[in-house]
Parts: C-alpha cells; structure tokens; sequence
C-alpha cells in the first residue's frame, strides 16, 4: 500500500513536471507565407494564461513571394513593461541574434496595448524575451501577414479579374472586328446589285419602246 502510494506521487510529480516544462519552453518555429492572402497567429506559450519568466522564442518569417513585406499585428499585448519584450529584427541569421545580445532589433514591444510593425523586406524574425522571475501577465498573441503596397497589393490581390477582363476585352475586341469584316465585304456586293437593277430597268425601258 506504501509502495503504491510513493508510485503514484512520484508519477504525479514527473507529470507536472512535464507539464510545467511544456509551459516554460518554445521551440524555434519557421513559418513560410505563399500567397498574399496568407496570414498566421503566433502567440507566447500557453496563451491566453500567464508566461514563464526566462523565455527566449523565435519566429522565422519567410515568403516565397519576392518584394513581400509583412504585417504583425496584436491589438492587446500583456507583458512586464522594461522586462519582457517583442523583437522585430530584419536583416539578421538566427543564429547572429542569439549570439550577440548587442543586436540591435528593427523595433521592440513591451508593456500593454497596441505592438504592430511593418517589415521592408521579405525576411522577418521575431523574438520573445522574458526576463527571470514569475510573470503574472498573459502575454500575447498577434497575426502575421504579407503587407505589399499600393498597386503592387492591388494587382496580386486582384490578378485572377485583372485576367477575366483582359479576356473579356479580347473576345469584345474580336467580335467587333468580324462585324467590320463581314459588314464592310457586303458593301460592294449591294453597290453592285443597285447598278444591275438599274441596267435591267433601262433594258426593259428600250423593250418597251421597241414594240
């Protein structure tokens, strides 16, 4: 009965072990955007309940899109303010960032409210960093997007009408130049038949005189 008790104390304890060291880490994650309809949520460890502190996580953003940028947006981060940040970094290796602490990101987040940021470049890595201690804060969680500008976004996003239009204008394009062709060869064929009639009129006329 004593062994049996120690046994399920000691699996309890391996459990929540488990369990807070899931909590407590983030793998590096890589995530590849194709089209620019595609967008994805990243968020800190079991969101929405509270962060452990020591955390360190990177999200690889790629695109095969060539001249993508990319959109984060969270309407409502949660972190230490000067304790725990978001780090925006273009430019840089993953390996560059978590070997000198003296890079210096494109943009950080850190408090409460509002964290967006736009990329200019197809290549975005974003870091969470969260200094020691016990958090009692949420965290976040924000959705990135392909961001491209101007006529640029408006012809990717619209390419497939752009298409059906350019279609639609060459048969329209077609079809009238066939009535042209066809209404233009006719023309000379009712001349004709006008200057037959009248001939065989004045026939008929010097017949008719004859007799």
């Amino acid at each position: 009965m004593l062994l049996k008790l120690v046994l399920t104390l000691l699996t309890s304890s391996i459990f929540i072990t488990n369990i807070q060291s899931q909590k407590c880490h983030c793998d590096d994650r890589r995530i590849v955007l194709f089209r620019a309809t595609d967008n994805r949520l990243i968020f800190t460890p079991e969101y929405p309940r509270y962060y452990c502190g020591n955390l360190d996580c990177l999200w690889i953003i790629e695109s095969f899109k060539n001249h993508s940028q990319f959109h984060f947006f969270a309407n409502n981060i949660d972190l230490r303010d000067g304790k725990d940040y978001l780090y925006f970094y273009e430019g840089h290796k993953k390996r560059d960032i978590r070997k000198n602490h003296e890079l210096i990101p494109s943009h950080s987040c850190t408090g409460k409210g509002l964290c967006q940021y736009y990329s200019s470049g197809e290549k975005l890595i974003i870091r969470f960093k969260s200094s020691t201690g016990y958090p009692s804060h949420y965290g976040f969680q924000g959705r990135i997007s392909i961001y491209q500008p101007g006529i640029i976004n408006f012809i990717n996003d619209s390419i497939l009408l752009i298409i059906a239009f350019a279609l639609a204008l060459l048969i329209f394009i077609v079809i009238i130049l066939t009535i042209l062709f066809f209404t233009k060869k006719s023309t000379p064929m009712k001349k004709k038949t006008k200057v037959e009639e009248k001939l065989l009129e004045e026939n008929e006329k010097k017949t008719e005189d004859v007799n």
